[in-house]
């Protein structure tokens, strides 16, 4: 099973922030030193995979790396999304499924909010 953990981007500081606590009721977050709104901040789920180098994969991060299609190893830049049951790849010229066992051909990049120019030119 894999570890349940959150960052967030927080919109007005324009930084990434701790998660140590979720309240859906009053939807906010606690930083341990603030609580924050859900309106005033990005949340970013954990994956539970790693990097290559052993870096935490999360929602939102920008990934490079390379996998292999008909024989021939093709680069890839893409941004981790959640959705259809698991994360995703955006940006591969299709959405490609992360796993476990693929997880030593990516390396985190940055993420889409503080460098959202490492997606520019990505489809």
């Amino acid at each position: 099973m894999r570890e349940i953990k959150y960052r967030a981007w927080e919109k007005s500081l324009k930084e990434i922030i701790p998660v140590h606590e979720i309240n859906f009721e009053s939807k906010m977050i606690n930083t341990k030193s603030a609580w924050r709104l859900f309106d005033e901040i990005e949340l970013m789920q954990y994956t539970g995979l790693k990097d290559k180098n052993g870096k935490e994969i999360y929602e939102g991060d920008v990934l490079k790396g390379h996998y292999y299609a008909y024989g021939r190893k093709r680069r890839f830049i893409g941004k981790v999304v959640y959705g259809y049951h698991g994360f995703w790849l955006v940006g591969v010229k299709q959405y490609m499924g992360m796993r476990q066992d693929f997880s030593s051909l990516y390396e985190v990049i940055g993420n889409s909010f503080e460098k959202p120019e490492l997606l520019e030119g990505v489809q």
